[in-house]
């Protein structure tokens, strides 16, 4: 708790990452900040419903200085499901630009950020590939 004087408290967020690439991806993307390519971002800020009953929660949100609104899913291997729950994601929200972000060679390796885009689709929506 921080006090701020005349008797008013709050409680300092400061997030609790599930896992050290989640961690070490924060780092990276507050050095995004600071050089002025993020506007702000968040940990598991929102949710997005991709199914009936599903609600998948990216681990990153962020808003680029363009002001386009960018979601980041940090995995440390890729699998079947996981994969499959951002192919949707991208299809029932084309307008976000979602990324999968992994990283190779263990904990001093280089970042691998590759945006998930729909089967069939390119980006911008509503150009197909050739």
């Amino acid at each position: 708790m921080a006090n701020l004087g005349l008797g008013t408290r709050i409680k300092l967020a400061i997030p609790v990452y599930k896992s050290k690439l989640e961690e070490a991806w924060a780092i990276e993307l507050e050095k995004l900040r600071a050089a002025g390519e993020l506007f702000l971002w968040r940990y598991e800020a929102m949710g997005l419903r991709i199914g009936p009953d599903c609600v998948w929660w990216p681990d990153f949100v962020g808003i680029r200085r363009d002001g386009q609104l960018v979601v980041y899913e940090v995995k440390g291997r890729r699998r079947d499901d996981g994969m499959a729950k951002l192919r949707v994601a991208a299809q029932q929200w084309p307008e976000l630009r979602i990324y999968l972000v992994t990283r190779d060679g263990g904990r001093r390796g280089t970042w691998k950020v590759e945006q998930v885009v729909p089967h069939g689709m390119a980006w911008p929506p509503g150009r197909l590939e050739r």
